[in-house]
């Protein structure tokens, strides 16, 4: 047979780590393929190389070694083929020669990389008879484990990605799918936008407004990845969020995508717990708490702000002398947690340390004073209430002693 060389230095544009899954749409998955010196030398055969696991493999004798014909690996399709793409995993110290046998004889090679990744060919080898893989070296054999070749168009259609959930927290938005069974995938690309209602016309009639940032559809790009979930820390309580995630193949052609919608729920009340006061060296007040640990804490002596302090840093310090008390000696100090997004909590109240601030009195001393003045004065007042009240006291007297002569 008279053959006609062509070289063809294909340009590769594209790779993709593919893993050792079985290629289930490659032309030559299952097939059993043939050992010799060449195509149509057969010395011995093989299904080790088409069966997806690249753990396995069969021994390529050097080229020089015609004598046992054991050099080449090939494969002879019964129809005309188109192939685009291919996947070749083997040892690297050798020299490899892929090449292409087409119906009128012609012989075609292309470049080619043995890491086990699919590459896409950029114009495809059309009207194929034989593939064929050739250990090229003199003096050395190598294994090969893996190969497949695929046909042209590669790339019939963008597999969408599935079952996209989404779990919506006030501070955060959790979406997760599944991935393309198909080895041509790459990754997805997750886009959001923030649904913002209109009017109850608009509402009436289905209408909504978007706040279109980058895309023509008001999705605005934010991640990229190969894995199954995505956490958005970006988002604000009481929001409509619309997430859309589209799945990118190995030549960066993208699927119309999946949507979903969720609304955050409003931020929780802030909490104080296990707050406590205590003193430092300098006889100011300490007052610590647990949680909350996000937001911020106000402090309030004497009904006025006197500081507000991060929560993450779960204390506050108030200057002993300008710490305040009531009427009953507590601290007129009050704690008020305020959440991220400004949703207050309840005020708490600042536990004293009894006897820790020095006042001119303590509260026992004020009601024992209180009740000495009382004995004080106590005669002073009656005797004052006596020159006021003396004419009707008088009369009253009076009377009673003249009812009391008429019945006897």
């Amino acid at each position: 047979m008279k053959f006609i060389y062509v070289l063809i230095l294909s340009i590769i544009f594209n790779s993709f780590s593919a893993s050792a899954e079985a290629m289930t749409n490659g032309l030559l998955h299952g097939k059993t393929l043939y050992i010799g010196n060449d195509a149509g030398s057969i010395n011995s055969t093989t299904t080790l190389l088409t069966d997806g696991d690249e753990t396995t493999g069969v021994p390529i004798q050097h080229w020089f070694a015609h004598v046992i014909a054991t050099d080449a690996v090939w494969y002879e399709f019964s129809t005309p083929q188109e192939i685009g793409a291919i996947k070749i995993k083997a040892d690297s110290f050798v020299n490899w020669r892929l090449k292409f046998i087409t119906h009128d004889g012609t012989l075609k090679f292309t470049n080619f990389r043995i890491d086990g990744s699919i590459f896409v060919l950029e114009e495809p080898v059309q009207n194929v008879r034989y593939v064929v893989f050739e250990n090229m070296d003199y003096n050395a054999y190598a294994n090969v484990y893996e190969f497949e070749v695929f046909s042209a168009p590669v790339y019939s259609s963008v597999e969408d990605v599935k079952n996209l959930q989404v779990h919506a927290k006030y501070d955060s938005v959790k979406l997760s799918w599944i991935n393309p069974d198909n080895e041509f995938f790459h990754h997805v690309k997750i886009y959001r936008k923030k649904v913002e209602q209109q009017s109850f016309w608009d509402q009436l009639f289905g209408t909504t407004a978007v706040s279109a940032e980058t895309t023509s559809d008001g999705y605005t790009p934010m991640f990229e990845t190969n894995g199954t979930y995505w956490t958005d820390l970006t988002v604000t309580p009481e929001t409509t969020y619309s997430y859309k995630v589209t799945s990118v193949n190995i030549e960066g052609d993208e699927s119309q995508g999946v949507t979903v919608e969720t609304t955050t729920p409003s931020e929780p009340v802030p909490v104080l717990a296990g707050v406590a006061t205590t003193q430092n060296e300098n006889g100011d007040y300490v007052v610590t708490w647990t949680s909350p640990t996000k937001g911020i804490v106000k402090v309030l002596i004497d009904g006025k702000e006197y500081a507000q302090v991060d929560a993450a840093t779960k204390q506050i310090v108030i200057k002993k002398e300008e710490m305040k008390t009531d009427f009953f000696g507590a601290y007129a100090a009050k704690l008020i947690p305020i959440g991220e997004y400004g949703t207050k909590g309840q005020a708490v109240n600042v536990p004293s340390l009894g006897g820790k601030i020095d006042f001119p009195l303590s509260f026992q001393d004020f009601i024992e004073t209180t009740i000495s003045i009382l004995a004080w004065v106590a005669p002073f007042i009656l005797l004052s209430l006596m020159f006021i009240f003396w004419k009707p006291i008088f009369n009253f007297i009076k009377k009673a002693i003249s009812e009391r002569r008429v019945k006897q």
